[in-house]
C-alpha cells in the first residue's frame, strides 16, 4: 500500500498532512490544481489515520450520464455504516467532491454536522468554489502544493530518456501527472497524440487544419487542444516585437475559442472560426 512517504510531495505541504495525521479533525478538504495527486494523497492520509479501515467514493458513471460524478446512490450507505457504535477509526475519503449530482451536499453536511467518535471524513475538490460554504466552514483545509522543481527532476529520471521532454511538458511538473504518463502506456500515447496534433494545427495551412478537426471528438478534446496549442505558442516566443504583436493575436484568439468551449459551445463551428482567426 502507497503511504504519504512514498509520494512526491511539497515539503510545507508535507509538514501539514503530518500535523493531521498525527491529531486528525472530524473533516479535511484537500484542494489544490488537477495533477497534484489529490486523491492519492487523501487515501494515503486516510491509511495513516485508520489503517486499513478506508472507505473510498470517487465520482464514476452512472445510468443516463456521460459525465462521471458522485450521486445520492454512492453515498447512500455512509449513514448506515457510520450509525454502528465502532471499535477502531473509519475515514471516508470523498474524492472529487466538486463533482457532485444536487442534493448530494445536503446529504454529505447532514453526517459531517453530527459527528460520530471514531469516523473521519477527508474531500478532495480542485475547484472550491464548487463546494457549498455550510460545507466549508465545517472542514479544516489543506492546500496541496506543486512539488519542488528539484521532486520533479528526480521524477523525470525514472521516465525513458525519449519521453521526458514530452511528458515534463505535459505533465506540467504536476507528480501525480506525471507518474500517470510514465506508467499508463494507453493514456500517454492518447495525450502524446494531442500533443502531436496541436504543434500540427499551428504549423499546418488552413486546409490542413480544417482536416486535423476530423481528429477532435468532441468539446472537451477541443478545449485541450485549445490549452496545448497556447501554452506551445507562450514556450516558443520570440523577442522581435512584430513577432511578439502576433503571437499575442493568435493567443488571444485560441483563449477566447477556449471559453466559449468552456461554456458548452458548439466545437466544430468554434475551431472552424478559430482556423479563420489564424
Amino acid at each position: 500500500m502507497t503511504s504519504l512517504s512514498d509520494l512526491v510531495i511539497h515539503p510545507a505541504t508535507m509538514k501539514h498532512l503530518t500535523m493531521y495525521a498525527n491529531s486528525p479533525s472530524h473533516a479535511l478538504l484537500l484542494t489544490g490544481v488537477n495533477g497534484v495527486g489529490l486523491g492519492t494523497i487523501a487515501v494515503a492520509l486516510a491509511r495513516e489515520v485508520s489503517s486499513a479501515n478506508v472507505l473510498c467514493i470517487q465520482p464514476s458513471i452512472h445510468k443516463q450520464q456521460t459525465t462521471e460524478i458522485i450521486n445520492a446512490d454512492d453515498i447512500a450507505d455512509i449513514s448506515s455504516l457510520v450509525s454502528n457504535k465502532r471499535s477502531d477509526r473509519l475515514t471516508i475519503v470523498i474524492d472529487g467532491a466538486d463533482q457532485t449530482a444536487p442534493g448530494v451536499f445536503e446529504r454529505l453536511l447532514k453526517l459531517i454536522e453530527e459527528p460520530v467518535s471514531g469516523v473521519g471524513y477527508i474531500f478532495t475538490a480542485h475547484n472550491i468554489e464548487k463546494i457549498p460554504s455550510t460545507i466549508l466552514s465545517r472542514c479544516s483545509m489543506i492546500k496541496v502544493a506543486k512539488p519542488t522543481s528539484q521532486q520533479t527532476a528526480q521524477i523525470l529520471q525514472t521516465i525513458p530518456v525519449e519521453d521526458r521532454v514530452k511528458i515534463n511538458f505535459i505533465a506540467q511538473g504536476l507528480p501525480a501527472e506525471m507518474i500517470r504518463l510514465r506508467d499508463d502506456k494507453e493514456y500517454f500515447a492518447g495525450a502524446a497524440k494531442m500533443y502531436g496534433l496541436a504543434k500540427q494545427f499551428l504549423q499546418s495551412t488552413r486546409a490542413k487544419r480544417i482536416d486535423l478537426m476530423g481528429e477532435i471528438a468532441d468539446r472537451y478534446q477541443a478545449v485541450e487542444l485549445c490549452q496545448i496549442m497556447a501554452r506551445l505558442m507562450m514556450s516558443n516566443t520570440k523577442k522581435d516585437e512584430n513577432q511578439a504583436r502576433a503571437l499575442a493575436t493568435r493567443l488571444n484568439a485560441i483563449t477566447r475559442t477556449a471559453d466559449r468551449l468552456a461554456a458548452n459551445g458548439n466545437y466544430k463551428a468554434q475551431l472552424l472560426n478559430l482556423i479563420c482567426q489564424l
